[in-house]
């Protein structure tokens, strides 16, 4: 007769098969849905979407805190200030009560950058690159659910979770997951960060995949002892 532990340990087994398969189906509608939109980009055209993204910024100085500088209003009439990589020009500059006011405005024009990128790609190209990554994303969660899904199901079979079949299912999920963080790795990569704490979920799943491993080892010999 099966215990408490093992019968919890079965009793999720078969609720994560559910809620695996749920998610499974959403994540192909998901991927079809992006591999539609992925073939659609090479027929949008440029003109297609215009964006205009206005954005106002004051900044104000107060003099007395700055006693070894002198800053003027006059002397800030062709500042420029960059915010998060948006480029805002002085509109005016104001002096009261020891105070300087600058009161800035940026603009971005999403056809400036179509011009800037003219002959190189547009925002059909956009498009498909975006919803095709999103699909390759896609497809590598949907396989780690595939291992996963088995692994759940080993677990509402087993009788012990240092079973050969659930280590072996465990170590197959575990090596599932290294198309995905190649993808995640990747992708910080190009914008320049990469997050400690995908090499730390890494390194830990692996971690207790051999914790796994060596406790169906002892219990081998336990076993083979008796």
């Amino acid at each position: 007769m099966k215990n408490d532990a093992i019968k919890k340990i079965n009793l999720i087994g078969k609720i994560s098969q559910i809620v695996i398969t749920v998610v499974q189906a959403l994540m192909i509608v998901m991927m079809a849905v992006f591999a539609v939109l992925a073939v659609a980009g090479f027929f949008v055209e440029d003109e297609a979407v215009s964006l205009n993204f206005n954005a106002d910024a004051t900044v104000t100085v107060d003099t007395s805190d700055f006693p070894l500088s002198i800053i003027e209003a006059d002397d800030l009439e062709d500042f420029d200030i960059n915010v998060a990589g948006l480029e805002f020009d002085t509109a005016n500059a104001t002096e009261e009560g020891g105070k300087v006011t600058v009161n800035a405005k940026s603009s971005f024009n999403l056809q400036e950058l179509y011009d800037e990128l003219d002959g190189v790609i547009g925002l059909g190209g956009i498009i498909c690159i975006a919803c095709s990554a999103l699909v390759i994303m896609g497809l590598a969660i949907f396989i780690t659910l595939v291992f996963a899904r088995k692994l759940a199901r080993a677990f509402e079979k087993c009788e012990s979770p240092f079973e050969e079949n659930v280590t072996k299912r465990m170590k197959h999920f575990a090596y599932s997951l290294i198309p995905w963080f190649a993808i995640t790795l990747l992708g910080e990569g190009l914008l320049g960060s990469i997050n400690l704490m995908t090499i730390m979920l890494a390194a830990v799943v692996f971690l207790i995949i051999y914790i796994f491993n060596y406790g169906a080892q002892l219990q081998r010999e336990s076993d083979e002892t008796l």
